[in-house]
Formats: C-alpha cells, structure tokens, sequence
C-alpha cells in the first residue's frame, strides 16, 4: 500500500532567556505502508489506549535524512500518529508508529523544495 502524507520535525527553540517551546515542521512525504495493525491496548482511565504497530518507509531528501533524529509524527488517515523508531536504510527512512501524538504540531508547514 501506498504513503502519502506529513511527518512531522520537532525542534526547541528559546522564545526567551530560560523559555524554550517545541515548533514543528511539517514536510510532505511519499513512500509505502509496510506493516498495518491498530490495536486497542487496556488503559487505567475509562477508555482503552488506540495503538499502532504500523511501518511506513519514506524516500528520504537531504532534509530528511539529516534531520531523522527530530522526527517525532506521521500524519497517517488524519491523524497524528507518535514515531517510536527510526531505521535509516538510504534512500528511505524507516518509521514506526506507536500511540497518537499529543504534542507540538503543525507550527509551520514547508515546502520540500524549501
């Protein structure tokens, strides 16, 4: 199956002396679905915990490539999924997928040519 969709590069930054925020750049990427399972996994709240085990492998650009170690999302079906490891086989990058992403998102979107 095919992969089309956002992987999201988070950073920190100061805003100020002592103050530090997540931004995230999101960046369009292609590649293929290796591996597709969800499972719901029991949780101490009320509701279960949505999890993934799925794989995705990009064709990676320069960006990516240099900047593996700051992916921390895929954006897969509409939502925001947590990137658990990163495999570097160049070309592509190997991601897996765990819990949804809570965290910083969607700061600013950049085009792959820049």
């Amino acid at each position: 199956m095919k992969f089309s969709g956002k992987i999201g590069f988070v950073t920190t930054q100061m805003t100020k002396p002592g103050i530090y925020k997540e931004v995230a750049v999101e960046r369009h990427y292609y590649g293929d679905l290796l591996k597709k399972t969800l499972r719901q996994q029991a949780a101490e709240q009320l509701n279960d915990n949505t999890r993934t085990n799925n794989q995705i492998s990009i064709i990676s650009d320069a960006y990516a490539y240099d900047h593996f170690h700051e992916i921390r999302y895929v954006v897969w079906k509409g939502v925001p999924w947590k990137v658990t490891t990163v495999d570097e086989s160049f070309p592509r990058l190997t991601l897996s997928l765990g819990d949804i992403y809570t965290g910083a998102m969607q700061q600013r979107e950049v085009d792959n040519n820049g």
